[in-house]
């Protein structure tokens, strides 16, 4: 590409117009203990995020936003947008707990305090990728928006960061045989290959089920497109350990859905560590690209 469209560069400027108030938003979330553990952090921290995200997921074009209690006890928030008819749907995932801070003295600020480059524990993961749903929502459904371009459905986990998945339950889990093989075969390796003298014991607590993505369908096609129009270059991709296991829930239930995981969790963040922060460039610009791919994915490519 060598010259931006139209269409990108206004996103782009409703996208730098509303970072003041992506600021705010991660400054109020990140303020909110919401650690979904009662054992270290009252619960009422994860309430007020909750309700954070019913007000402002409803101010930013989202209908019917409401709190619903999982089967493990601890809150989702969900909600929906209709877009044109036959438009395709799009469903916007994130979670509202966060790991609990660790050492306070490790860190160079407060933890629930952020601060310039934007650090405190949530600051990426998640609270940084809620600032990035809302700017993108604004940056399509708001005054001077548009609207949505496509169906919306939304969920945001309550317990993602404590392995209870609550959401996992309300969907009918067949057992995971390939988590519990996993599971057993990491078990019997630690203690067969303990050195002389040590004895290691296993208290496992969750097992995560892993799943595969399709990368060949038109969402990633609109994706591909909506990157490489807010960054200037294409996108990759890249397998790792770690996922939301309500991944494997969707995988398993829905296969013809693509998943994609996006965010604001670049490698400098620190995610789950002491100095957890984010650029709030990143922000920026994937919130860029959400919208860019909500517009691309409701024109098939």
């Amino acid at each position: 590409m060598t010259a931006e469209s139209t269409e990108t560069a206004a996103l782009r400027e409703r996208v730098r117009v509303l970072m003041p108030r992506a600021k705010e938003d991660l400054t109020e979330l990140v303020a909110m203990r919401s650690v979904a553990d009662p054992r270290q952090f009252p619960p009422e921290e994860c309430a007020k995020a909750a309700d954070f995200l019913v007000r402002a997921f409803t101010e930013a074009g989202l209908r019917d936003v409401r709190r619903v209690t999982t089967p493990d006890g601890t809150d989702a928030v969900v909600g929906h947008a209709p877009g044109p008819e036959g438009a395709p749907t799009v469903l916007l995932y994130c979670h509202y707990d966060v790991q609990p801070p660790l050492d306070d003295a490790a860190w160079r600020t407060p933890p629930f305090e952020p601060t310039e480059r934007w650090y405190g524990r949530g600051a990426a993961d998640c609270k940084g990728n809620i600032a990035m749903h809302l700017t993108a929502l604004r940056t399509l459904g708001g005054p001077e928006g548009r609207g949505f371009p496509v169906n919306l459905k939304f969920v945001a986990e309550g317990s993602e960061e404590q392995g209870t998945a609550g959401l996992e339950e309300l969907v009918p889990l067949q057992p995971d045989l390939f988590a519990a093989d996993a599971l057993r075969a990491l078990t019997d390796h630690l203690t067969s290959a303990a050195p002389w003298g040590a004895r290691v014991e296993v208290e496992p607590e969750s097992a995560g089920r892993p799943f595969r993505a399709r990368t060949d369908g038109p969402a990633y096609r609109a994706l591909a497109t909506a990157f490489r129009e807010a960054y200037g270059k294409d996108m990759v991709r890249a397998g790792q350990g770690g996922s939301i296991p309500l991944c494997g829930v969707l995988a398993t239930h829905f296969p013809d859905a693509e998943i994609a995981l996006i965010g604001v969790e670049e490698p400098g963040c620190l995610i789950h560590a002491p100095d957890e922060s984010v650029d709030p460039s990143e922000i920026e610009r994937m919130a860029l690209t959400e919208a860019l791919f909500l517009s691309c994915y409701a024109t098939p490519l």
